[in-house]
């Protein structure tokens, strides 16, 4: 993409809206705050997120290599497919929201218009089931070397069809979601705590040429 000064401008009007409507956000969320239970649940699911590194026969490795090429050793990695769902509940036990957790490029929309991508169709099929009021965030998991490209299948795209990738993703995943819902054990929320592992790793040399 060519993001050269004469081809991208800048929008000063716009800056300004999107500054205070995401303040905005934050505000009516401290306002609508209420207290919570919750409940988490986690599952796998194959076939959608796959890598994106492979080894070469040469002992190169590439990024997205052409599908079904024939120098392809084998994948550079494992794939992360567990999805995880916590699920949050009112005072009268009524689910209002969810956080979940998938590992897979946000890149699935393949079209120059901006997109949410799979996370919104997932949001969307939860609304549709729990209501309209229903809350889903969802985070990327460690996803830098995972997309939805299966790069031994006869074209990336896994077979042309005419739903779109990107939605046939996030309603697998809202399915998903809606499965654990029944799964999901209580959580206590009377503190919070994070695990925090260093890892040194040798930096990959690109050659020369």
């Amino acid at each position: 993409w060519d993001v050269r000064e004469e081809t991208v401008k800048k929008d000063d009007a716009y800056i300004a809206f999107l500054s205070e409507a995401i303040a905005d956000c934050g505000i009516l969320a401290f306002h609508r705050m209420v207290p919570v239970t919750a409940k988490i649940a986690k599952t796998n699911i194959p076939g959608i997120t796959f890598l994106r590194n492979y080894l070469m026969k040469d002992g190169a490795v590439r990024t997205n290599p052409a599908a079904q090429d024939p120098d392809v050793e084998r994948p550079f990695g494992t794939v992360d497919d567990e999805f995880q769902v916590m699920f949050f509940f009112d005072e009268n036990e009524n689910p209002i929201a969810s956080i979940s957790n998938f590992s897979c490029h946000h890149c699935v929309a393949n079209c120059p218009e901006f997109c949410a991508d799979y996370s919104a169709v997932m949001a969307k099929e939860l609304k549709k089931h729990f209501g309209i009021d229903y809350i889903s965030l969802m985070l990327s998991g460690c996803s830098g070397n995972l997309n939805h490209f299966d790069h031994f299948a006869k074209d990336w795209t896994r077979g042309a069809t005419k739903t779109p990738r990107y939605v046939q993703i996030g309603k697998v995943l809202a399915e998903n979601a809606i499965k654990l819902f029944g799964k999901a054990k209580a959580v206590s929320l009377d503190s919070l705590s994070a695990e925090k592992e260093v890892m040194m790793l040798k930096r990959r040399e690109v050659p020369k040429d």
